[in-house]
């Protein structure tokens, strides 16, 4: 809104676009980075937010076993990586923790990822 200025009287998204849209992060359907990508898209459509999350394949990616499967995937190709972890060098977590968001499109919720690559990496 602010870039094509526009002022908030004149936006063209619904007052129920935009519920829906807040709805969707508080549920913790889509994450706030990718709500500023569909609001985008419902400013350009006009098309309901859920319409563009549903099209598009933006849900958040909630299931604890999807992601611990890539955590698992990730550590198989890198032994050297976890060699370090067995010696103490923690800092190599964040590697996992990126690749993980990379094979989910960004659409794991950070949190989650780091507490599930914490939990098999360190407990194995």
């Amino acid at each position: 809104v602010k870039e094509r200025n526009i002022s908030i009287d004149d936006c063209p998204v619904s007052p129920e676009h935009l519920a829906e849209l807040l709805g969707l992060v508080r549920d913790g359907d889509i994450s706030g980075k990718t709500a500023k990508d569909v609001f985008e898209q419902v400013l350009e459509t006009g098309k309901s937010p859920k319409t563009i999350v549903a099209e598009q394949d933006l849900s958040t990616v909630s299931d604890e076993g999807l992601i611990r499967g890539i955590i698992r995937e990730v550590a198989d190709s890198r032994p050297d990586l976890i060699a370090k972890i067995k010696k103490g060098k923690l800092n190599v977590l964040g590697f996992f923790v990126g690749q993980v968001m990379k094979r989910t499109r960004g659409q794991a919720d950070p949190a989650t990822v780091n507490r599930l690559v914490r939990e098999v990496l360190l407990n194995e």
